[in-house]
């Protein structure tokens, strides 16, 4: 058996060597047949795909090797992943030779060929990038086997670019990538392995322009695609094409042991036997084989449309307390099998509602069947936020199929207000050390050490002043107006800024209130935000991010006019905020400057 030293510098030979004919050889030629491939000795052969392992730190690897071993009982001609198979987000090349170390170890235990797909935990800045080239070869590759042609794709090869419309492949890679399915068109079936599945990650889940090319150049031959990222399998079908997005092989954060198989939520790394011109997908789970539409996002969708909740109006919000109500109601959507639901209220405990139904319940909803619930509260009107949470799961054939929140709102449509443009002062640099090498931790629960120069004052956060001028360094910075995207609350930074990151930005807009009172705004942000209200933070020492989700604040309003401030960092590639305002007096008034009428 071939140690693991051996395979570690064999595969980086093979990298080596392709990078020779990626980058050096002309647009569309690619290397020679990797060496350590076996001769096929017919049409038809397996492969097998592993999926994210970051997220897994050391308990996780009993998963992994398990994997590793399954797979080699089924001896495939050879193996392929989708990349985050380090936690990464280090600078130092000494720490990442150690994460990739500590992986080849375990990788190294497998005794068919190992082909590497590159994730953002793998490449999470462009440190690692330029350190991956420079010790191991290129990011993106091709080969052919038995006839079918592999490309594998780098969704990071633009890290840390700051060029407009720049996403995920860049133009180099997507020209090499054209000009390679130019150069293997005669292939009986074409795999197309990366990272990020970008056929849904463009503007409000579209393709990507690069992958959509890409899907063009493939014309009507065999083709099928693979990605990681999510953490959820999935299989979306377009015409004959199947799209997969393979779940984690080795994670943590992922995997609940009563996970149903249709909710794709757990560890499982993926098989594909190849027959003719036909690729036969089946779902491994250590210990479970699925079938390969067991995830496909109908069934959910159809759980999610089956679970609705409507909140009743209010009373009592010009008094000292108030009352709401919330009315759930689950439809079994499956012919056969009984769907049971277990409801709990998270968040009272933290917060100042009451419930008389605080311990939650059961529902048992027959085959067809629709059945309903009612929950009702009390609640301080000066404690209206944090809001609790309704959260439902659901379980079939005694395993879980999913989970889902609906957060208790005492908020109606008529006290909805949108801010449809801001006065956005941008960009700053945040300086310090990057965002992407702060540990996840320290962000959260001491943010002014994790970012110092996000609270560090520089002129926008207190009242409006039209007249002030605002420098970075030697830059001077100019307000512009900037709209949120149309029908939606969301303000694109990345889009009207492009990617920079290490950055920050303050959104600006006025609030007119006819008398003292407090309002509220639902934050969520991409990657950092907080608010501040006449120069005062509404969250102090607390930021809003994408992994805590959207949060409720609360935000105090003198009369007349009121300057309303988003604070916001971007770690990375996309930078945005969603900000929507709750008005229970259902009397203030909004502009993109303080007082403009």
């Amino acid at each position: 058996m071939m140690s693991t030293t051996r395979r570690f510098v064999l595969l980086c030979a093979v990298l080596a060597l392709a990078a020779s004919s990626v980058f050096a050889a002309p647009p569309g030629l690619r290397g020679p047949l990797p060496p350590q491939l076996p001769v096929p000795s017919s049409d038809k052969f397996t492969f097998a795909i592993i999926g994210d392992r970051w997220g897994g730190e050391v308990a996780a690897w009993p998963v992994f090797d398990r994997s590793v071993e399954e797979i080699n009982l089924t001896r495939p001609d050879f193996v392929m992943s989708v990349g985050d198979l380090i936690d990464g987000k280090v600078t130092v090349p000494a720490k990442q030779d150690s994460m990739w170390r500590d992986f080849w170890l375990h990788a190294g235990k497998f005794t068919a060929p190992f082909f590497v797909a590159l994730g953002n935990h793998d490449l999470s800045n462009p440190t690692m990038l330029a350190h991956w080239k420079q010790s191991y070869g290129p990011t993106y590759y091709s080969f052919d086997y038995s006839g079918c042609h592999f490309v594998i794709l780098c969704t990071e090869e633009m890290v840390g670019s700051t060029a407009p419309g720049s996403q995920y492949l860049g133009p180099e890679q997507t020209a090499w990538a054209l000009h390679d399915l130019a150069a293997s068109a005669g292939a009986r079936h074409t795999f197309l392995l990366m990272h990020k599945p970008i056929w849904r990650m463009g503007p409000n889940g579209t393709s990507d322009p690069e992958i959509a090319r890409i899907e063009q150049a493939l014309g009507g031959r065999p083709a099928t695609f693979f990605a990681g990222h999510t953490h959820t399998l999935e299989l979306r079908r377009r015409g004959d094409r199947r799209y997969f997005v393979v779940g984690p092989t080795a994670t943590r954060l992922n995997d609940p042991a009563d996970a149903a198989p249709e909710s794709g939520s757990y560890n499982h790394y993926t098989t594909v036997t190849v027959e003719g011109s036909d690729a036969h997908v089946a779902i491994r789970r250590p210990g479970n084989v699925y079938r390969e539409d067991i995830a496909e996002p109908e069934i959910m969708e159809r759980l999610i449309s089956s679970v609705r909740t409507e909140a009743e109006p209010p009373r009592g919000l010009d008094g000292p307390q108030a009352s709401t109500a919330m009315s759930l109601q689950i439809t079994n959507p499956f012919e056969r099998d009984t769907l049971f639901a277990r409801i709990s209220i998270d968040g009272l405990s933290s917060s100042g509602w009451q419930s008389p139904q605080a311990g939650g319940g059961e529902l048992a909803i027959a085959p067809g069947r629709t059945e309903r619930t009612r929950f009702t509260f009390t609640v301080p009107t000066n404690r209206l936020v944090p809001l609790p949470e309704l959260y439902v799961e659901i379980f079939h054939a005694g395993r879980r199929l999913g989970g889902l929140a609906r957060p208790i709102s005492v908020f109606t449509e008529s006290m909805t207000r949108r801010v449809d443009e801001w006065t956005v002062i941008a960009p700053f640099s945040l300086g310090g050390t990057p965002l992407d090498s702060v540990s996840a931790g320290l962000l959260a629960n001491d943010p002014q050490a994790a970012m110092p120069g996000f609270f560090r004052l520089r002129g926008p956060e207190g009242v409006w002043n039209p007249r002030a001028t605002y420098r970075d360094g030697a830059t001077q910075i100019r307000p512009r107006t900037v709209k949120t995207d149309s029908g939606t609350t969301r303000l694109d930074l990345g889009q009207a800024f492009g990617r920079r990151p290490n950055t920050m930005a303050y959104a600006v807009c006025g609030i007119r209130a006819p008398k003292a009172c407090t309002v509220y705004a639902l934050l969520g942000a991409n990657d950092h935000a907080d608010i501040l209200v006449n120069g005062a933070p509404a969250t102090p020492n607390r930021v809003v991010s994408l992994t805590r989700g959207d949060e409720y604040l609360a935000l105090p309003l003198k009369a007349g006019w009121n300057t309303v401030v988003v604070r916001t960092a971007n770690q990375g590639a996309n930078w945005w905020f969603d900000f929507t305002l709750f008005d229970p007096t259902e009397s203030v008034h909004v502009a993109p400057v303080p007082g403009r009428n």
